[in-house]
């Protein structure tokens, strides 16, 4: 029964991603999340060379409550973030 609600949670989530401006995180917190980075990448690492537009690639997969593998994520990070950082003397 379990299982059940939790692919019928899948679903709705699915179905609000894909017919409604819902945030991912809103969108699937009702399956009570949790991730497992598979992998990270940074593009830099010398902190003497010029800022890339890209600083880190993260990769994860996403799990509901009961350990559901139900998403893979995808996130680069930007320049953007340092820019604060950056701009002090």
């Amino acid at each position: 029964m379990a299982h059940r609600r939790i692919g019928g949670g899948i679903a709705i989530a699915y179905r609000l991603l894909e017919t409604t401006d819902t945030p991912f995180g809103k969108a699937v917190a009702a399956l009570e999340p949790t991730r497992k980075t598979a992998a990270v990448t940074r593009f830099w690492t010398d902190s003497h060379a010029p800022v890339p537009n890209a600083l880190l690639e993260l990769r994860a997969v996403l799990y509901t409550r009961d350990h559901v593998p139900f998403s893979e994520v995808d996130e680069v990070y930007q320049r953007a973030l340092l820019s604060d950082t950056l701009s002090r003397p």
